[in-house]
């Protein structure tokens, strides 16, 4: 799977959830997420377990470039039953490179998700997901972000090149 996303700083998380309620109507979710990321050579690997009206955990794989404009992510998801033993299997095998915990309002306009993250010792941000069904989909993707970003008045100054994993450091 494929999308094109980006995650930016927000100063006022109050301010874009006013946006994102006037262009995508009511929040479709408010969760809390733990994300353990796992040691891997290339990309990310991540065990994301999700508390809320619809708990689920998931096993995340995904590989994006590591820069600040809108990106292309290739990405697997596959449900797992059981998350703390697969944790206990990657942290011995991999070792744990991070652990991520945040609070996350998730909002759905057409096809273009917008997530508004608290994130416990970072503060917060939001995230815009687009997907990208096929290559001939790319540049209509790219410019949906684009209009969401400006929806949201995020500069490009506010944009970060990286995961939560990246600025959290491991946090066990």
């Amino acid at each position: 799977m494929r999308n094109i996303e980006i995650k930016a700083r927000i100063t006022d998380i109050e301010k874009a959830e006013a946006v994102a309620v006037s262009i995508a109507g009511q929040a479709i979710a408010r969760v809390r997420q733990v994300d353990s990321y796992f040691n891997v050579q290339e990309g990310r690997l991540k065990i994301r377990e999700e508390q809320g009206s619809s708990p689920r955990n998931e096993l995340i794989f995904y590989r994006r470039q590591d820069r600040a404009d809108p990106k292309q992510s290739d990405y697997r998801i596959i449900a797992v039953d059981s998350p703390d033993s697969l944790k206990r299997v990657l942290a011995e095998a991999l070792g744990v490179k991070a652990v991520v915990r945040k609070e996350r309002t998730v909002y759905l306009l057409e096809n273009s998700r917008i997530h508004l993250d608290s994130v416990d010792g970072l503060g917060t941000f939001i995230e815009l997901e687009v997907p990208v069904p096929n290559e001939a989909s790319g540049s209509k993707a790219r410019k949906a972000v684009q209009e969401l970003m400006k929806a949201f008045s995020i500069e490009k100054a506010d944009l970060l090149a990286c995961s939560y994993s990246d600025l959290i450091g491991t946090n066990g």
